[in-house]
C-alpha cells in the first residue's frame, strides 16, 4: 500500500521538526576548549542553570495549564510582551493558549543559549540563530494560527 498524502500542515511539522532537531543536534555537539571536553566544573554549572530554566519553563506551562482550564489567567512572570500578539483577537482562549505557549517556547529557547558556556563569537551565533529559529515558529506567521489575518 501507498502512503497517504501529506496535507501542507503535516509538511510544515516536519520541517520544523527538522529545524528543532538540526538545532539541537548542533547545541549537542558543541564542544568545550582545549583538550576537546567540556571542564568538569563548567559541566555542573551548566547542568545547575539548565536545570534552573526547566524549572521555570514547567512553572510556566503549568500556569498555562491552569488558565486552560479556566483558572485565572496571570501571565507567566519570565514571559514580555510581544507587540505581534496585541490585538484584542489573540485573547480568544484557543489563540491565547497559542501566543503563551509559543512565548515560553521561544523564551526557554533563547534563555537556554544564554545559559552556555561558549566563546563570545559561538555565543553570538547561537543567540542569532535561536533568535531566528524561535521568530519563523511565531504563530504569527500562519495564517491557520493568527486570528489577526483570519479576520481580515
Amino acid at each position: 500500500m501507498s502512503a497517504a498524502p501529506q496535507s501542507p500542515v503535516d509538511d510544515f511539522s516536519l520541517a520544523a521538526q527538522g529545524v528543532a532537531k538540526t538545532f539541537f543536534d548542533f547545541l549537542g555537539s558543541m564542544q568545550g576548549p582545549g583538550d576537546g571536553q567540556i571542564p568538569p566544573q563548567a559541566d555542573a554549572g551548566a547542568a545547575a542553570k539548565l536545570a534552573g530554566l526547566q524549572v521555570r519553563y514547567l512553572q510556566d506551562y503549568a500556569e498555562l495549564m491552569r488558565a486552560a482550564l479556566g483558572g485565572p489567567a496571570a501571565e507567566p512572570s519570565s514571559v514580555r510582551a510581544d507587540h505581534r500578539f496585541s490585538s484584542p483577537e489573540w485573547r480568544n482562549p484557543w489563540f491565547d493558549y497559542l501566543r503563551r505557549s509559543y512565548l515560553i517556547n521561544s523564551k526557554f529557547i533563547v534563555d537556554w543559549v544564554e545559559a552556555l558556556d561558549a566563546e563570545p563569537v559561538l555565543k553570538e551565533r547561537l543567540r542569532f540563530i535561536a533568535r531566528q529559529v524561535a521568530d519563523a515558529m511565531s504563530p504569527s506567521n500562519f495564517v491557520a494560527t493568527n486570528p489577526d489575518v483570519l479576520k481580515l
